[in-house]
């Protein structure tokens, strides 16, 4: 019985992290997208950096709070907490998941947004081979 608890506890709380543990979890292509076959000029190479570099403090401050409020979740699920403890804390790791979610996507558009038909289509293509 202690040993299931024990399991559910890990699958819950960081199975999505075991699963993709370079994303925290979150599905698709790997977060710091390969372009390198897209022939980036320089002007593109600065601009994607300058993007790069001011979404990585977002995220890392949103993982922070995220490792945070999965081992609050963790604690409760090993407490007396009740059914609706429990979900409320599940709601607030879901929700910073989802910010990081939603900051890789808008950093996916930004970065779209910087390449040339010709490069989004091999984007496309790549992203399409990782999944």
């Amino acid at each position: 019985m202690r040993w299931t608890i024990s399991l559910l506890l890990v699958l819950l709380v960081q199975g999505p992290a075991l699963a993709h543990p370079d994303r925290g979890g979150q599905p698709g292509p790997p977060s710091g997208l390969d372009l390198r076959g897209l022939s980036l000029s320089t002007e593109q190479r600065a601009l994607i950096r300058e993007l790069r570099e001011a979404d990585r403090q977002a995220l890392a401050e949103i993982k922070t709070g995220l490792e945070a409020e999965q081992r609050q979740l963790q604690k409760l699920l090993a407490s007396d907490a009740t059914d609706n403890q429990l979900r409320q804390q599940f709601e607030r790791v879901d929700g910073l998941r989802r910010q990081i979610a939603r900051l890789r996507f808008d950093n996916l558009l930004k970065t779209r947004a910087i390449l040339s038909t010709e490069q989004r289509a091999r984007l496309a293509n790549d992203l399409e081979r990782v999944r």
